[in-house]
């Protein structure tokens, strides 16, 4: 009886350690809702119907230049936003969980 109880000490010891010496790693994800607003140079004009594309979610701007995004996936940190409108330059921008919340501003130029 003492050598089955000692023998289930130290597997049970056994497993402690082992569990203790795996590494532990933190994803860096997160899940974001942010607007976006599309306005030409002057700032002041909404360009209605420009393409923003964050990753694989793509949204189109209303009559004021607003496109909404819910539950963006940031798995790495940052994605690449893409805002385009025939007769207007494509604008590239950088976006991530710091974002969360925020309306970002995009001035597309006219070409």
């Amino acid at each position: 009886m003492r050598k089955h109880r000692t023998l289930c000490v130290i597997v049970a010891l056994c497993v402690m350690l082992f569990t203790l010496a795996m590494p532990v790693t933190m994803a860096s994800t997160a899940f974001t809702a942010f607007s976006v607003l599309v306005t030409e140079r002057d700032g002041r004009t909404s360009v209605e119907g420009a393409t923003v594309q964050v990753g694989t979610k793509t949204k189109t701007t209303n009559i004021n230049g607003f496109a909404a995004f819910s539950n963006v996936y940031f798995d790495s940190g940052n994605q690449t936003m893409t805002v385009s409108k025939n007769g207007y330059a494509t604008v590239n921008f950088t976006v991530g969980a710091r974002n969360e919340g925020q309306t970002i501003e995009v001035v597309l130029p006219k070409q």
